[in-house]
């Protein structure tokens, strides 16, 4: 049950919508036998009942919980994702592999000088009259085609060898260590971290979290660096 609350922080308020009318959930004060109690109540349900929207009202303070739980959670998968990948990226598998990456890398980039040596000499040996153009024109091609692809190699190869490098204090890392040792939810926080939240009348929550891109690509980085360091040797 909700208890008396002293100077609350809307903290959900234009963040949480009603899932049954879609409209934004706000929050209501009630006096209960002289005590100040607060909900979130939906406008149409509470202004017309069930014939408008079915939406039970909820709880403020645990709603308020629940939410700052979840964005605990979230904050720390995603420093514990990056510290997972930087002890991999320190480990000798992760250095082994960079040796070979940066050693496949070498002879590519060799095999692409050698390709535009080669062109050079062509166009000298059509300039000189020891080809004809129509051969210039048909090595050309070929050896432009063997250029692109060892190109695309190495482009391959850098991508690879960047997953090895985690970026530190990124924007993201460093808003959720400013919000590390928040005791209580807080609008800050909310704008911070959260888009949307959707609740049904079952109190199923689906919340849009504004870092869900950054995080993404963390746990995209991991599966991909776990499959190199599995495959060493």
């Amino acid at each position: 049950m909700n208890r008396e609350i002293k100077n609350p922080e809307y903290c959900l308020s234009g963040i949480l919508k009603c899932a049954h009318c879609g409209a934004n959930i706000n929050v209501k004060r009630r006096v209960k036998n002289g005590v100040a109690e607060y909900w979130y109540v939906c406008p149409k349900h509470d202004g017309f009942g069930n014939a408008r929207c079915d939406k039970s009202n909820l709880p403020f303070e645990e709603t308020n919980q629940l939410i700052f739980t979840i964005i605990k959670r979230y904050m720390h998968s995603f420093l514990d994702t990056e510290e997972l990948l930087e002890k991999m990226n320190d480990s000798n598998e992760a250095a082994l592999q960079v040796r070979e990456l940066n050693k496949k890398k070498s002879g590519i980039t060799a095999s692409i000088n050698r390709v535009r040596e080669i062109k050079s000499g062509l166009y000298r040996d059509m300039k000189d009259g020891l080809i004809s153009d129509m051969d210039y024109a048909y090595l050309s091609k070929k050896y432009s085609e063997e250029q692109e692809l060892y190109e695309r190699q190495v482009a391959d190869i850098t991508k690879r060898l960047e997953l090895f490098k985690v970026k530190k204090d990124t924007d993201a890392s460093v808003t959720i260590r400013k919000f590390m040792k928040s005791k209580k939810l807080s609008k800050t926080m909310v704008d911070a971290f959260i888009s949307s939240i959707v609740v049904d009348n079952e109190g199923q929550f689906d919340v849009s979290m504004k870092l869900k891109d950054e995080y993404d690509e963390l746990i995209k980085q991991l599966i991909l660096r776990e499959g190199d360091l599995a495959n060493v040797g």
